[in-house]
């Protein structure tokens, strides 16, 4: 008998270290849990953040096409102004020579005018891409984000029954 008390109590004494140990065990997994919880919130927030700041760039960027546009009509009035000044210098013959070179020199602002609006289209149409390609990748990023926040929650959960658990044992080995 006094072996089978002693056996008991070595069975108890396990059962109590067992049980501290994993005490000690789900609390350490609930610490890290929890940080990776409010890791997970910061990036949710910046990521939040960037999203407006995208929205707002894509803004910008819309506001420049309307802009470029205004300038590409600025260019083509110009080109029509320097034609039509041509037309006036040739009808007016030799004194008409100085308004030419007027004219020709319309014609070359125009073109240049042209030239540097398209450029600044396609850096502008460049940056609006790389914009929306950025906002899809933080759209998929929060959805990432969500997920993990909602497997946490769900990992909390399950380390808190298991803590339940541990200390239900505790209990029961103090009452062997």
């Amino acid at each position: 008998m006094s072996n089978e008390l002693d056996n008991n109590v070595n069975i108890k004494d396990e059962v109590k270290n067992i049980t501290k140990n994993l005490v000690e065990s789900l609390s350490q997994i609930s610490a890290g849990i929890n940080e990776v919880a409010v890791g997970v919130q910061q990036l949710a927030e910046m990521n939040t953040q960037l999203l407006r700041e995208t929205n707002e760039a894509n803004k910008k960027a819309k506001n420049s096409d309307e802009i470029v546009g205004i300038i590409q009509d600025i260019s083509k009035q110009t080109t029509l102004l320097g034609l039509n000044a041509s037309i006036e210098a040739a009808r007016a013959g030799d004194s008409g020579k100085g308004f030419a070179v007027v004219a020709q020199e319309i014609r070359k602002l125009s073109n240049t005018s042209k030239e540097s609006i398209n450029k600044i289209d396609t850096i502008i149409k460049y940056i609006s891409n790389s914009i929306s390609s950025i906002d899809d990748s933080l759209n998929s990023t929060n959805e990432i984000s969500q997920n993990q926040s909602a497997a946490l929650q769900q990992i909390t959960a399950s380390v808190e029954e298991l803590n339940s658990t541990a200390h239900l044992l505790g209990t029961i080995a103090d009452k062997l």
